[in-house]
């Protein structure tokens, strides 16, 4: 009873802080544009992609709140957030993370059931997903940041504040540290080498770990024909499901299904084309017919490839495109950041989503470089051609990644599965949460990582 309530309580919470002013939702727009900026890359890429557009998103509404004049016009107008002043869409991104991250406090009481404290931890892990977002400003050593600027960026987005030598190898790791950090080592650097030209970065970091609400049984498993859109055929490791029931639907270009994570305030769709050897672009008006919460249960046989997909994605010409020309030359104008003449230099992604019979791994980070200067019966449903996914959370109906699967790679084998520990950072002497937080001190009470084993206090 009280994890409905605690849900319930979540979905109230969320209709509220979906109801904006405005010409349209900044829910809505938040998920147009997910789509937008991944069939621009998509279009670029031939292969297989993954993306965050929230995290893309929220590393530009940062740079936005440095920018003035036509250049912040720019941004606002790339993004969608045009009809809505910063102080707005600051808001709606702060409450976002709240919502996002938010997970009820781990009671065993609620869990006793299951008996033994490990096995009551276990299977509050399984119903709640791990979900994680932090962001970054660092400027070059001695380049300064206007203490306004620095004030927002940690009350509205608790950014970390710093200075970095971009110009040594040793700034180059402070970097890739943090990177490592918030995304479980899913992504270990960001950074190749040193760069004097760079004078301030801004980064988002995104980490989602969760378990099936219902898994993959792993003795089902096994080797299947998946086709190309070329004809040719490869062998993938296939996971299978008997009888899982899933939200699904059928269009004249995808058969879908929704498979929910948990207690199902997270979940993947799977679009699977109609058509073996044609790819159509997928719209997001496809994802809204597929995630209607409306939409017909049917029961399934599933079969879905275990996959892997990291990929680094240069969006400078991209971000062109829609708009955005002035923030990149001597025109630039983010007087509100700095007085020392910045523009951007670089806008990349760097994601990966691992994808096996426990769950989903997946982490985003999306890095901005200024430099100073001038996305029934039952039936069979077989995912064996290519497909796209998304994976969103049902609460604040945010797209936080969305793919395209061309061809199956390795086997992914990650995750663990909630019953590991999260890999820990490496300093053994500190203690971490089993979700590898660094605590400054053992809990009074309840499970800690230390020295690599569990502790229980």
């Amino acid at each position: 009873m009280k994890i409905f309530l605690i849900i319930c309580t979540l979905l109230m919470m969320g209709m509220d802080v979906m109801a904006q002013d405005g010409p349209e939702p900044l829910e809505t727009i938040y998920q147009k544009f997910a789509f937008t900026l991944f069939n621009k890359v998509a279009e670029e890429e031939n292969e297989s992609v993954v993306l965050s557009p929230f995290s893309a998103q929220v590393a530009l509404s940062m740079v936005q709140n440095g920018a003035v004049g036509n250049t912040l016009a720019e941004i606002k107008e790339a993004i969608g957030t045009s009809g809505y002043g910063n102080e707005q869409v600051n808001a709606y991104n702060q409450h976002l993370a709240e919502l996002l991250t938010s997970r009820p406090e781990y009671n065993y009481d609620d869990f006793s059931f299951c008996g033994t404290e490990e096995k009551a931890r276990e299977m509050y892990e399984k119903c709640y997903p791990v979900f994680e977002t932090a962001n970054g400003v660092w400027a070059a050593t001695g380049y300064p940041l206007l203490d306004g600027y620095k004030a927002l960026m940690a009350t509205s987005y608790d950014t970390e504040v710093d200075n970095v030598d971009f110009g040594t190898q040793e700034g180059i790791e402070t970097i890739n540290g943090w990177v490592s950090e918030k995304t479980h080592q899913l992504i270990p650097s960001i950074l190749d080498e040193p760069d004097d030209d760079i004078a301030v970065l801004l980064a988002n970091a995104l980490y989602f770990n969760g378990c099936w609400a219902t898994p993959f049984i792993n003795d089902l498993t096994q080797k299947e024909t998946f086709h190309l859109v070329d004809g040719s055929k490869m062998e993938v490791e296939m996971m299978k499901a008997e009888d899982i029931s899933c939200r699904s639907t059928t269009s004249d270009k995808f058969k879908t299904v929704t498979l929910p994570y948990g207690l199902g305030a997270f979940s993947m769709t799977i679009f699977l084309p109609v058509e073996r050897q044609v790819i159509p672009q997928l719209t997001y008006e496809d994802w809204l017919a597929a995630t209607d919460a409306n939409a017909p249960v049917k029961e399934y046989e599933l079969w879905l490839p275990k996959f892997e997909i990291e990929g680094k994605y240069d969006m400078v010409d991209i971000f062109k495109s829609l708009g955005m020309a002035e923030v990149f030359g001597g025109a630039a104008d983010f007087s509100e950041m700095s007085d020392g003449g910045l523009f951007i230099g670089d806008i990349f992604q760097s994601g990966k989503i691992c994808v096996n019979e426990k769950g989903t791994e997946a982490a985003a980070v999306t890095v901005v470089e200024m430099s100073w200067g001038i996305p029934s019966p039952s039936e069979t449903f077989v995912v064996d051609h290519p497909f796209y996914f998304t994976l969103e959370n049902n609460v604040t109906h945010t797209i936080l990644f969305i793919g395209r699967m061309m061809e199956i790679g390795k086997p992914a084998n990650s995750p663990d599965g909630i019953n590991t520990p999260i890999s820990m950072p490496t300093s053994t002497r500190r203690q971490y949460d089993l979700q590898g937080r660094a605590l400054r001190q053992a809990p009074a009470k309840g499970i800690y990582i230390q020295d690599g084993k569990k502790h229980l206090k």
